[in-house]
């Protein structure tokens, strides 16, 4: 019996009990009809309801099929390693999982990896054909991942629930790796509703707007995070946090909400620009208001502007740290706090925990 029959079987033994005998469903009809007999003819409501009565069983089915099927696969690539690593016979058992879950159409290259004839040397040859053309790459992105990607989408897409079963399977079969803990809220947790109020207000105070709740990555999760306070790398035990992304090419914008509702990071194009992502003061910050005068001081003596006129200049000045590594004659380092200025989208000047001005420049 193939997975598909034991997912038949399945739905009709869990769902037997929804079945009707001929004498009840009479007693109904009369019940309903007073005892009047009809036409045996179904009406445009009864055809609508049992289409979508069937429809939920088939999508039912699917999502029985697609984690049955990674269930069968996890353990290959937890004994086996990399797919590219794998013998001819662990290749050919991987397709045969395939075939039986209707996804890999029976072709003749198909029909000859599962007959058991091949030499290993060709069984390799024809499974790796298979499987790259399956996941659209090479032999090295044949995955659990890129598996799964085929069979439910981008993992991005998945349900919360989806997200922790897979998180328990990967530790099930030791594939976890550095693979952020995929979890859900508990008690006064906030919700997946509350994270997003929380980061549009947050970011319509940075004046992004327009962020479309159904476009968003959100992803809850326990892992170990590495915090950078003042120049300090500190490690945090079981941080549970939102991550919520809306990804739009170089405008893409992402934040980290804690369970409480606390925004402990977020990335914006401006600062990501400069290798930066935002932060929040920390003890040893010098304060909003002496950044900001030090970046006009800055940038009255760079440019020709009256020193008047750049008094009058609207300035957004948001704290951030140095995420990625800098050349090591760069003008900062990873984990460097520094105050980023902007003055009317003009001008944009960093300025360092010891009041020093990292640069000065005219946006172009």
């Amino acid at each position: 019996m193939n997975q598909r029959d034991e997912i038949e079987l399945s739905l009709r033994e869990n769902l037997s009990d929804l079945e009707m005998s001929r004498v009840m469903q009479a007693e109904l009809m009369q019940e309903i009809t007073g005892g009047v007999k009809v036409k045996k003819k179904l009406t445009v409501g009864l055809v609508f309801a049992l289409c979508l009565t069937l429809a939920a069983v088939g999508a039912l089915a699917v999502t029985l099929l697609w984690k049955e099927t990674a269930e069968q696969i996890a353990p290959l690539e937890g004994e086996h390693g990399y797919y590219d690593t794998w013998n001819a016979d662990a290749k050919a058992e991987l397709i045969r999982m395939l075939v039986d879950a209707g996804e890999l159409k029976d072709s003749e290259a198909v029909k000859s990896v599962i007959s058991g004839t091949l030499d290993d040397e060709t069984l390799n040859k024809q499974s790796d054909e298979i499987m790259t053309a399956y996941v659209s790459g090479t032999v090295d992105t044949v995955t659990l991942e890129s598996i799964l990607f085929q069979l439910h989408g981008d993992i991005s897409t998945w349900s919360d629930e989806d997200k922790v079963w897979y998180e328990e399977l990967l530790k099930k079969n030791n594939l976890l790796g550095d693979h952020s803990g995929y979890s859900l809220p508990q008690g006064e947790e906030i919700n997946r509703s509350q994270a997003f109020e929380i980061a549009t207000t947050f970011f319509e105070g940075l004046g992004i707007t327009g962020l479309d709740p159904s476009k968003t990555e959100a992803t809850f999760t326990e892992q170990d995070v590495d915090l950078w306070y003042g120049e300090t790398q500190v490690s945090k035990i079981g941080h549970r946090s939102w991550s919520l992304i809306w990804p739009r090419g170089e405008d893409t914008v992402q934040i980290d909400i804690g369970a409480d509702g606390t925004v402990s990071g977020y990335s914006i194009p401006e600062l990501r620009k400069l290798r930066l992502a935002g932060s929040f003061p920390a003890n040893g910050d010098i304060s909003k208001e002496q950044a900001v005068e030090l970046a006009r001081e800055a940038v009255a003596e760079k440019s020709d502007t009256a020193e008047r006129s750049v008094k009058e200049m609207l300035a957004k000045a948001l704290l951030a740290y140095v995420d990625l590594e800098q050349p090591q004659n760069g003008s900062t380092r990873l984990g460097e706090r520094l105050w980023y200025v902007n003055f009317d989208d003009a001008w944009q000047v960093l300025v360092n925990r010891n009041s020093e001005i990292i640069s000065c420049t005219r946006i172009k």
